[in-house]
């Protein structure tokens, strides 16, 4: 088994504050996640995904304090889109795969308002060309609804989809099909049943791509994502304003970046302004994050800076916090080089990073009902070996638990384990080992209790416990691991 980290890292990030003086002040935060896990908030950290490559693009917080994950599989075809409904410690309540028999992926997903999901990706199964820009809508239990597939002959992908006021939903992208040039930023919008309404270029010659799209709370639309045409031919971010048809009111790249080669990665509302963020390359080629604020007419605000020369730090999304602020995850390299998940949040002025010591990297944040926050992309560590998805969640401080990053480990003998939850007794019994000893260890790492049995049973007695889940680990009478599982305790 690959070593873990057991603490959280020390992140150095720079806060820019007066772009016109250029002034940083460099501000070192750490955090250590064991010594503040005794909060009442549920924090976990938890992997999906089986023989195949997992990604996770998207994750949303459901009303029942549990999460819906989204990315692609290839564990059972080529590529699926990829569905895990989980519940407020993380645990798989279902799973779907979504997809035919090509490269099917999701990229994005919302809550609808009846607690079904809308979600955008691309698939080269369905559609008119190559690929085609793919809106799914599902129920609450993740059956198909319906799928819509927009595109032309060539390569036509969807990386975002909000739900508009009039209940339809607004798309972004990039089409190779339509527009002026290679490939041109796209934005779909269609009706509540994905019937087309209008779809629309915009963009030069080059390359051109929408990556996060948002109606805000006067109606219009922004989006967010990268331009080759504009006049800065090493890459702007791009940031457009439209209105319900999609006519431009304004566009704008970020004037700090004129030389430099950069791209916006999401969008948010914070209060009354927009807000990007994204990646910009340092004259030594390495990737630093960034967020910017304007006002709803473009004009600059605020804005905020991550990383240094030498370090890789980029942010792949932002949302308006509940505490205020904004919040922001991404990738990281300041400890380990294969990249760590990186979060920041503006109401403490807080940040750290979360990791293994293989490839980590978060593409989507959301907060929680506990006014936490929930992290999702992918990690190669916990003998993984392949990518799986990686979901993190955080408290309110951005503290989060180790214990669970110990993935459960299959039983070497035919071990029940009941009832899971368990109320006032938890039993356990074997087939093959007449004598083994149990350890009930909670989400601190301290060992609760233990209990040996000659007989081939044993009983825990776990009335007095308080609600949560625990870890249980078998150990046969060699002193060797059987096997560890998740336990939850409910009264």
């Amino acid at each position: 088994m690959r070593a873990l980290r057991q603490q959280d890292k020390e992140l150095m990030f720079n806060l820019l504050i007066d772009s016109s003086m250029r002034n940083y002040i460099t501000l070192i935060l750490a955090i250590a996640s064991i010594a503040l896990s005794a909060q009442s908030t549920i924090q976990f950290r938890q992997i999906y995904g089986t023989n195949g490559t997992e990604f996770g693009y998207s994750v949303k917080s459901c009303p029942d304090q549990g999460y819906i994950l989204a990315g692609s599989t290839s564990s059972s075809n080529v590529t699926d889109g990829y569905l895990v409904r989980v519940d407020s410690f993380g645990l798989v309540m279902w799973s779907k795969t979504y997809g035919w028999e090509n490269i099917d992926v999701i990229r994005s997903i919302r809550i609808l308002p009846d607690s079904g999901y809308i979600m955008a990706g691309f698939t080269n199964s369905k559609g008119n060309g190559a690929y085609d820009g793919w809106l799914m809508r599902t129920n609450k239990n993740g059956d198909t609804l319906w799928n819509s597939f927009f595109g032309g002959t060539d390569w036509d992908l969807f990386y975002d989809v909000y739900q508009t006021y009039d209940s339809g939903f607004v798309l972004t992208g990039g089409t190779w099909s339509f527009g002026n040039g290679a490939e041109d930023l796209w934005v779909v919008k269609t009706d509540k049943n994905g019937q087309l309404l209008w779809s629309k270029t915009y963009g030069g010659t080059k390359q051109d791509q929408g990556r996060g799209v948002i109606e805000t709370r006067d109606s219009l639309i922004a989006v967010a994502g990268f331009s080759y045409s504009q006049s800065d031919t090493l890459g702007d971010s791009w940031i457009l304003r439209m209105d319900q048809n999609g006519d431009t009111l304004w566009t704008k790249s970020i004037p700090a970046f004129s030389n430099v080669q950069d791209e916006a990665r999401g969008i948010c509302q914070v209060y009354a302004d927009l807000v990007v963020c994204g990646i910009n390359k340092t004259t030594g080629g390495v990737n630093n994050g960034y967020a910017y604020a304007m006002d709803f007419s473009g004009a600059y605000r605020y804005d905020l800076a991550f990383g240094n020369a030498t370090t890789n730090l980029e942010t792949n999304a932002v949302i308006e916090s509940k505490q205020g602020g904004l919040a922001l995850t991404g990738k990281t390299s300041l400890v380990d080089q294969n990249g760590d998940f990186h979060f920041f949040q503006a109401a403490n002025w807080f940040a750290t990073n979360y990791g293994t010591l293989e490839p980590d990297e978060a593409f989507s944040i959301d907060n929680t009902q506990d006014s936490g926050y929930v992290m999702l992309g992918f990690t190669e560590g916990h003998n993984s070996f392949l990518p799986n998805m990686y979901l993190i969640k955080v408290d309110k401080y951005g503290a989060a638990i180790n214990v669970l990053d110990i993935r459960e480990q299959e039983m070497t003998g035919n071990m029940s384990i009941f009832p899971n939850p368990a109320n006032e007794v938890l039993m356990v019994r074997s087939d093959n080992e007449s004598t083994f000893s149990a350890l009930l260890i909670d989400m601190n790492g301290k060992q609760i209790q233990s209990a040996n049995t000659t007989s081939s049973a044993l009983s825990m007695e776990v009335v007095t416990l308080p609600n949560g889940l625990y870890l249980l680990q078998l150990i046969n009478e060699d002193g060797l691991l059987i096997g560890t599982k998740k336990v939850l305790i409910q009264h």
